[in-house]
Parts: C-alpha cells; sequence; structure tokens
C-alpha cells in the first residue's frame, strides 16, 4: 500500500542549510525503515516534507493512495524540477544520496515503470 504523508510546519524552518537537510533526511529514512516502511519519493521544502512512503500494514499518519491517484502525487512532487536537490525527481536524474527508491534500479515498490514516472515528471516540473 503507499501513503501519503505532508509534514508541515508554521514555526521554524526544517532545514537552515544543505547540511541540516541531509541530515533530517537520514533520520526520516532510518525511521521508516526501522518500521518497515519505505520513502518511494519525497519533496523536501523548507517549511514541509512531502513523502510517498510503501508499508505493507496501514499507517495513521498519513493518507492512503488510490492507485488511479499515484501517477498524480509522483508528478506533484516533481513540480519543483529536476535541479531542486532535496527531493526524489533530483536523485532520479541526478543520482545522489539515494533517500528515495525512485532512483534506485531494481525497486519493487514503484507502481508503474519508471518510463511512464519519468514522463509524468516532466510534464509536471517547474523547470
Amino acid at each position: 500500500m503507499l501513503y501519503y504523508i505532508n509534514h508541515r510546519t508554521e514555526g521554524p524552518r526544517l532545514y537552515r542549510s544543505r547540511r541540516d537537510a541531509a541530515l533530517l533526511l537520514t533520520r526520516y529514512k532510518t525511521r521508516l525503515e526501522v518500521g518497515n516502511q519505505v520513502l518511494v519519493d519525497y519533496l523536501l521544502l523548507p517549511t514541509s516534507l512531502e513523502a510517498l512512503i510503501s508499508c505493507p500494514f496501514p499507517i495513521k499518519e498519513g493518507s492512503e493512495v488510490p492507485h488511479h491517484l499515484v501517477l498524480g502525487l509522483l508528478a506533484h512532487l516533481a513540480r519543483m524540477g529536476r535541479m531542486w536537490p532535496f527531493s526524489g525527481t533530483y536523485e532520479l536524474y541526478n543520482g545522489g544520496p539515494g533517500y528515495a527508491e525512485l532512483g534506485k534500479s531494481g525497486a519493487e515498490v514503484l507502481p508503474y515503470p519508471l518510463s511512464v514516472i519519468i514522463a509524468a515528471k516532466r510534464a509536471s516540473a517547474a523547470v
């Protein structure tokens, strides 16, 4: 099952530097892995972290995404373009630390072929 999680803050920013962002993403990914969850795609902005999570059991902090809406959500997560460094889209196009499964070869949790996901992301990206 796939779940959409949106962590937003009205207060202080989630990160102030690239190092802070990397640390936040590392901790988030580790927390997911400990809970038997997989980070499929994400977008980290200064005041929010949006994520698409794969999990074999229901999770209370996320909304289950029906299959017919998954592709649109993957495109939505690409809205900052492929040059935004804190996103699964960036990892897909440029490589990187590999927080998301999206850019990893042989990822089994992807709901569509990678070519379909890339086409949807390109159509939605700002850059």
